[in-house]
């Protein structure tokens, strides 16, 4: 709410600047917020404008108040640390879920199970909504049998029961 009432504000001043200056209807229709490229913005548009990480933003400094555009700063800062804290439990517990599902039709234990699922927890990630099996770089997929597609849960949990039954026979 804080942010859609600082940019109402922001193009209704810009808005008024324009019409003063030259009262289109297109040139006001067409503001933006955020162009790709300076050659993107429109001719009569450009001090409006300034360029921020590569792209052209509207300039929003002495338009409105500095006190504000910090408040609005602070509030998105903690917004963006609450959206990361609510990702990385919506990962945890995605994981957990797909690897009790995955351990349980392999017919694990329980306690093996809370073992297996918090090992997990260090191989995989949550990508676009997918666990995903991650190398120790955690930027290169795994890859599973076949060497095409990802490692999949269920191909994590046979070769870690495998593993296991070849730790106890060797008596590790």
């Amino acid at each position: 709410m804080i942010v859609r009432e600082l940019m109402d504000r922001t193009k209704a001043k810009i808005s008024q600047s324009l019409l003063t200056s030259s009262p289109t209807k297109e040139k006001l229709m067409a503001l933006k917020l955020k162009f790709n490229s300076k050659e993107e913005v429109p001719a009569g548009l450009t001090e409006h404008y300034v360029e921020r990480d590569g792209a052209f933003v509207l300039d929003v400094e002495g338009v409105v108040d500095r006190a504000r555009m910090e408040e609005v700063r602070a509030h998105n800062a903690n917004l963006m640390r609450e959206r990361e804290g609510l990702t990385a439990r919506l990962s945890a517990v995605q994981i957990d879920q797909g690897m009790t599902a995955a351990a349980t039709k392999r017919g694990l234990r329980s306690t093996a199970i809370q073992d297996i699922t918090a090992r997990a927890r260090g191989v995989f990630k949550l990508v676009e909504g997918a666990p995903v099996a991650l190398e120790a770089d955690g930027k290169t997929v795994r890859m599973g049998k076949d060497g095409a597609a990802p490692l999949s849960l269920e191909e994590w949990v046979d070769q870690q029961v495998t593993q296991a039954r070849e730790w106890k026979l060797r008596g590790w």
